[in-house]
């Protein structure tokens, strides 16, 4: 289980920036609606 949570986390540093910001918007997006 430790192994996979690092190849995660080697996989999110491969990440471009904009794919980080569109994800993090969408997240932020998705909490804002389920708890309005």
């Amino acid at each position: 289980m430790l192994n996979r949570h690092f190849d995660f986390y080697d996989t999110t540093k491969q990440f471009s920036y904009t794919d980080l910001f569109l994800t993090t918007a969408y997240i932020l997006c998705m909490i804002l609606f389920l708890t309005a």
